[in-house]
């Protein structure tokens, strides 16, 4: 399991889509896709139920769910920790625009 699988696990969370999920990582549907199937794969348990118009967690799903969110923050925190030994103040920054206006 590596850690980018996580990341796009929780992203196809986040977004209800492994299209959306790829447009968030900038990556393609095709990519997610192989992420999720090789994290399934290799953790022996099937995450996601999908069908043409929903993908919902499975009861596996739900109990990684919280473990996975755990690992990506502590990642977010060493990355924060390191930008700020270096100088580097991180913040977030979140910017509201109507969909018309941001193309999406």
């Amino acid at each position: 399991m590596t850690l980018y699988q996580l990341e796009v696990f929780l992203a196809v969370i986040q977004t209800g889509s492994f299209t959306r999920a790829g447009e968030l990582l900038h990556t393609s549907q095709s990519g997610v896709s192989h992420s999720i199937a090789d994290l399934e794969k290799e953790l022996g348990i099937v995450l996601f139920t999908r069908n043409r118009s929903l993908i919902k967690l499975t009861d596996a799903g739900e109990q990684i769910l919280p473990h996975a969110r755990e690992i990506v923050g502590q990642k977010d925190k060493i990355n924060q920790v390191v930008a700020e030994a270096k100088g580097v103040k991180s913040r977030t920054l979140r910017i509201g625009a109507f969909p018309s206006f941001s193309g999406t």
